[in-house]
C-alpha cells in the first residue's frame, strides 16, 4: 500500500496526546507547525524533547524535518518569536521560511470545501505553503529511508 503514495501525512491535534504519540511512532519524519506566539514556542521545545524520547525508545528512524511558523501576524511580538525560535533551536532543527501569514482566507477555503490553492492561489500564505512544500519535496528526495518490517515510509 505504501508504494502507491509518495507521502502520507498525519495531521495531528496540537497536543502530545495518544493520537499524536501513535503518529510519531509510525512516522519517519515530522514537521512541527508553530504559531508565532510565545506559548507555542514553549510547546515546540516539549515537542522536540518528545520526538527525541520516541527516537531513543521506540522509533530510531523518526527525524524532525523542521518547524513551520504558522498564523504569523505582522507584529513585533511575532517577529521576536520567529527570531527567538531561530536562535534557540535553529542549530538543531531546520526552520522553514517564509512564515505562513494569518489570513481569514484559510478558514473561508475550508468553508467552501476547497483548498486555499483553489480559492486564493495568489494569497501570500498560499505561496508560502507552496514554497515550503517544494522545499520538503527537495529535502526528502535526498534523505535515504531505512524502514524495518514494522516501520512505514512516509512524511
Amino acid at each position: 500500500m505504501l508504494r502507491l503514495y509518495d507521502y502520507i501525512i498525519f495531521d495531528c491535534p496540537p497536543n502530545l496526546g495518544l493520537l499524536t504519540i501513535n503518529a510519531l511512532m509510525a512516522a519517519d519524519k515530522v514537521i512541527i507547525p508553530m504559531a508565532t506566539e510565545y506559548y507555542s514556542m514553549l510547546g515546540v521545545s516539549l515537542h522536540i524533547k518528545t520526538v527525541q524520547a520516541i527516537q531513543r525508545e521506540a522509533n530510531p528512524y523518526l527525524t524532525i524535518l523542521g518547524i513551520v511558523h504558522t498564523r504569523n501576524k505582522h507584529t513585533n511580538h511575532a517577529h521576536e518569536v520567529v527570531a527567538r525560535t531561530m536562535s534557540e533551536v535553529g542549530s538543531q532543527v531546520h526552520i522553514f521560511n517564509p512564515p505562513i501569514n494569518e489570513s481569514t482566507r484559510f478558514t473561508e477555503a475550508t468553508g467552501m470545501g476547497k483548498t486555499v490553492f483553489e480559492s486564493s492561489p495568489n494569497l501570500p500564505g498560499s505561496k508560502a505553503y507552496r514554497a515550503i512544500a517544494d522545499e520538503i519535496i527537495q529535502v526528502t528526495a535526498k534523505i535515504p529511508v531505512q524502514p524495518t518490517d514494522n516501520q512505514t515510509t512516509h512524511v
